[in-house]
Order: structure tokens, then sequence, then C-alpha cells
């Protein structure tokens, strides 16, 4: 019956097979089917080809790899990378472990892995592991070349947090030496200016006096007191030019307008007294600032040296060295705020000719700079102090 039926089907009739003599064809499923699939092969005998076999393997479904198994996968390609990293160094590798390696692997991609062979291999994974610590799986791919989408090796991204914070202390470093030049600038020419605005009132007061002397005396001390005014005015013309000069300065480096050379006008006084102001501020906040900057970032480049060399750098360690930067830039400013008045007043009014001061200013600016790069130093000394304080309020309130 069925033999008739596929050969209906083969020669196109639409000829209904009879049920009388056909029930199993009517009322099986199975048997329609086995005879659909069987006039599928008649139909390509009487096309001429020779596809049933080819057919019969393409029909044939290929493994597909689930969610768990991707997992499974990329630790197989994990484990295959601490193993290179290990035999690279030199280890020796027990065959056995190299053994399930392989077995994983390929019945991984083959999608017949056992659960026996799973266990095995994640015992052996979580070995490897162990055994290359503190080097791990992050380590390894942070610090090797990547492979782009035109398989050409790419920058590690060790390599790109390298750069990144080379950046960051030349950024660091440049600014620090322009704010630093432009502070002693500045710094140079009001104490220049101050100074020589007491000399110049010194001189003013002598030549008063001579003047007032040479009214009460006649003969040969009136002739000594004449060239000895002289020579003061002529001092006092020195001074003045000198004077004038460095209010030529004082615009370069802080734009404004004056219309006297007088040095006692309360215009220049003004303009004095905004140049200490911008002094004050650029030695008190900025200066500590940049110098904690650039410490912490020399303290991120050696840490970053290091960890590379160990293979040990991870993605995660740029998170911890963003928080060090800004960390070390806080701690400078901290050191700023807590540095002695009398350093920065040294530093902006030049008491010693306009060097003493800067060489005051050392300390502040040093202690910034070690702060930045040893945060936890700073911040342990805080907590020693704030801890003694707590307990002495608690010993007050037990005696209480």
């Amino acid at each position: 019956m069925v033999a008739e039926n596929r050969t209906t089907t083969a020669s196109g009739s639409a000829r209904p097979a009879d049920p009388s003599k056909t029930p199993s064809a009517a009322g099986s499923p199975g048997t329609v089917a086995a005879g659909t699939a069987a006039s599928g092969t008649v139909r390509t005998a009487a096309g001429g080809t020779a596809g049933t076999a080819a057919g019969a393997c393409a029909a044939a479904p290929t493994p597909e790899i689930g969610v768990d198994d991707h997992r499974l996968y990329d630790a197989v390609k994990e484990m295959e990378l601490l193993l290179a990293h290990a035999t690279e160094a030199g280890r020796v590798i027990d065959e056995q472990r190299i053994k399930v390696l392989v077995n994983a692997k390929r019945a991984v991609k083959a999608g017949t892995i056992k659960p026996a062979q799973e266990i095995a291999f994640w015992h052996e994974f979580q070995e490897l592991g162990q055994e290359l610590l503190p080097i791990t799986v992050a380590s390894l791919k942070a610090t090797s070349p990547e492979i782009g989408p035109d398989a050409k090796s790419q920058k590690s991204h060790a390599n790109r947090a390298v750069r990144r914070y080379q950046i960051w202390s030349v950024v660091a470093l440049v600014s620090l030496l322009v704010i630093q030049i432009y502070t002693i600038f500045g710094s140079k020419t009001v104490a220049d200016i101050q100074e020589l605005s007491r000399k110049i009132d010194a001189e003013t007061l002598k030549i008063d006096d001579l003047t007032r002397r040479l009214a009460e005396v006649t003969g040969e001390e009136s002739a000594n007191l004449v060239v000895e005014i002289r020579n003061a005015d002529t001092r006092l013309n020195q001074m003045n030019d000198v004077l004038f000069a460095s209010y030529d300065l004082l615009v370069v480096w802080f734009p404004v307008k004056y219309e006297s050379r007088d040095p006692t006008s309360g215009q220049i006084a003004q303009y004095l007294q905004a140049g200490q102001i911008i002094l004050e501020s650029l030695s008190t906040y900025v200066l500590p600032l940049l110098y904690g900057l650039l410490g912490a970032c020399v303290y991120v480049l050696r840490t970053l040296s290091i960890e590379i060399k160990n293979l040990i750098y991870t993605i995660e360690s740029d998170i911890r060295f963003q928080l060090r930067i800004y960390l070390g830039a806080l701690a400078g400013l901290a050191i700023g705020w807590f540095s002695p008045s009398g350093s920065t007043a040294g530093f902006i009014d030049g008491a010693d000719g306009g060097t003493g001061g800067t060489l005051l200013s050392i300390g502040p600016v040093a202690l910034a700079f070690l702060a930045g790069y040893s945060v936890e130093l700073l911040f342990s000394a805080m907590d020693t102090i704030i801890t003694a304080f707590s307990k002495k309020d608690g010993s007050k309130g037990a005696g209480k």
C-alpha cells in the first residue's frame, strides 16, 4: 500500500488513495510522514540528482553552545592563558593538567562534555590559579596586547594606562612650573618694590634732615653738607629709576595702570596689596595642590611600573590610581592649610631681601609633595590625632 502511494506521488497524479485498500495510509500519521519522506526520495531520483545522502548528512544538527557552555568555553581559554604564562615562565606543568585542559576544550567545542570531565577541569583550573597568585587571568589580560578586528596586535590596557598617567604627570609638572615661576617672579618684584620704597623713604628723610642742617651752618661745614645732599639726591634718583623699572615688571606680572612715579601714591600701594593677595592665594592653595598632585602622579607611575613588571596590573587598578591622584591633590591642599602662616608670609614679603622668604617656603611645598606621594602617612597622622582627642574626651566624660 505504501508503495502504491509512493508511485502515485511520484507520477504526479492527483488521484486519491482508496480508503478501503489503504486504511493505514488514511489513518496513520506515521505512514503519511513516511510516504512524504519517501516521495521526496522518489522525486529526487526522478529528477536525476544524487543528493539523498548529502541531505541526510546536512540534516544532522550541529551542537550549539548554551550560555553555561559559553562560560565554560571562556574558562577554557582563560586556563590556556594561565598555562601559556606558566610555560613561558619556566614552571613545570603536570601532564595530567594539560590532558584535562585539552580534553575539556575539545569536548566543549563538540558539545559533548560530561559532568565528571567538567568537574576535573574546574578543579585543575582552581589549582593552577592558586599556584600562580598574585598573577591572575585579569592581570594577564590587562598586560597582554589585544587583537583588534583586523587581526592586528594593539596596545595592551597597561600600555594605555601608562600613556594616560604620563600625560597626567606632564600636565601637572608643566602647570606647577608655570605657577611656580609666576609666583617667584611676582614675589621678587613685590619684595623689591617694598624694599626700594623703604630705602627711598629713608633717603628722603635724610635729605630733609641735611637740608635743615644746611640752613643752620656756614663755611666749610656748609659745603660738606651741600656735597652730601647732592650725593643723597643722586642715590635717590637712581633708586627712583630702579623703582620705576620695578613698576614696569609689576605691570608685566600683574596688568595694572599707574599714573604716577611716586612710590608713596595710594594707587601703587593698592596694586601692591592686590599683588600680595594673589601671592598669598597661590602659595596657600594652588602651589600645595599642584605639588600634592605631582607627588601622587609620581607614586602612580612608580606603582604602575612595578605592577606591570610583575604582571599583577589589572583594569580595576585604574580606579585605585585615579582615586590616589585625587587624594594626593587634596593632601597637598591640606598641607597648605595646616602649614605655619609665617612660611607663606615670609615667601610673599621677602623680609630678607627676597631670598629668605623663598627658602622658608621650601618646607610646606616639600611636605605637600610628600603628602601627595604618601597619602597614607598623612591620613594616618590625622587619624592618630583624632583618636587621641577622642580618647581625651571619653576619659573626661567618664570622670564626670
